[in-house]
């Protein structure tokens, strides 16, 4: 049984530390992968985390530990595919690879440089899907031939061959380029490892975990998840995506980690890709203890979405009248507009909610007669 084996094993019992282990091995795989289908840095690096984070979850269903690299494989394609039908984005492949950080601007090397991307880019693209794994995975990964046998699930001569061919469709010239830009590419291993191991750890409440994980990266503290739609429905995460763990305490009425986060200094304003914050969340999950102390550590209770909706909007819309009374206390505004025009107060009497009316009306008053 060979090591990868048992750390699969491992990471199958819970043993968290060794999954991240096999994140480290496997983090290259799942870049060459995802490039070789999105062409995109950026969108490469979500496919993978997405696809980490999915396989530890579905770890106790893969019976043969073994297969680990082909079955893993498949879950990046399945990222990436996803990616590629649900999104429309620009391409700007291998943009972060070559640009390094200089002390003063040299507008010659930088036209070079990106030339030498063009070139790059251009030549790969005239490759087939299936011939771009393959180059992806024997470059960025650094895989040997067998590897990638393993890896792709097919007979070493037919990738021997099918290498060969992909090497010698690239222009001799662009050959080393290839290697030495894509080896400039991945963010740092062993960040991309914490990161993923963080999300699992605050997704399963481990304080410990998420404590000394925060130890050792502060940054840790204000990172985003990043979920697909389909990825969500699967394993009943939530539908908005770029959750911090403050969000992920907030939707799972975790107040431990919340207390934690809050304490470490996590960011009570952070922002969904939507505009919530960790407030609208706990609001819409009807986490009265979440949102008391979410306020206690500082939150805004008027912080709007994209659409101007406020947590007080959120609580009036479900028809939660302690969670409304508990952000009016803190300092709500019932007259908050919307990006339509209505009011929690508006949407009391939309939704005919006679005793929301009465709260809100009589709030509204008293802040009147407060002015």
């Amino acid at each position: 049984m060979d090591d990868t084996t048992n750390l699969v094993l491992a990471a199958q019992r819970g043993d968290l530390e060794a999954f991240g282990q096999v994140v480290g091995r496997f983090q290259r795989m799942a870049y060459a992968v995802a490039y070789a289908m999105l062409g995109d840095a950026h969108l490469a690096e979500d496919a993978a985390q997405e696809a980490f984070i999915e396989a530890y979850l579905c770890l106790p269903k893969l019976r043969v530990p073994a297969a680990f690299p082909g079955w893993f494989r498949r879950i990046v394609v399945k990222r990436g595919d996803r990616l590629v039908r649900g999104k429309s984005f620009a391409m700007l492949p291998i943009e972060a690879a070559g640009d390094l950080p200089s002390g003063a601007p040299d507008l010659a090397a930088q036209a070079e440089a990106r030339e030498l991307r063009r070139q790059l880019h251009a030549a790969i693209d005239t490759l087939p899907e299936s011939d771009r794994q393959l180059i992806m995975l024997f470059y960025l990964a650094g895989y040997a031939q067998a590897e990638i046998a393993a890896t792709l699930e097919l007979p070493a001569a037919v990738v021997k061959k099918r290498l060969f061919r992909a090497r010698q469709r690239l222009r001799t010239q662009l050959d080393e380029l290839v290697r030495q830009r894509l080896l400039e590419w991945p963010p740092d291993s062993g960040a991309f490892t914490r990161l993923v191991q963080f999300f699992i750890a605050a997704r399963l409440g481990d304080l410990a975990k998420v404590g000394g994980f925060l130890d050792s990266d502060p940054a840790l503290l204000n990172a985003h998840e990043r979920w697909d739609e389909a990825t969500a429905r699967q394993h009943g995460l939530p539908l908005v995506s770029h959750f911090t763990a403050l969000h992920r305490a907030a939707f799972n009425g975790d107040s431990a980690l919340a207390a934690l986060l809050i304490e470490r200094g996590a960011d009570t304003e952070a922002r969904t890709r939507s505009g919530q914050t960790p407030l609208h969340i706990a609001v819409g999950v009807n986490e009265p203890a979440i949102v008391v102390r979410l306020l206690v550590g500082g939150a805004n209770p008027n912080s709007a979405t994209e659409q101007g909706l406020t947590p007080l909007h959120f609580a009036i819309i479900r028809e939660r009248r302690e969670i409304a009374e508990l952000l009016l206390d803190a300092g709500a505004h019932p007259g908050a507009p919307d990006r339509h025009g209505r009011t929690p107060l508006d949407w009391a009497r939309l939704k005919r909610n006679e005793d929301l009316v009465l709260l809100l009306t009589r709030r509204t008053s008293q802040k009147g007669g407060s002015k």
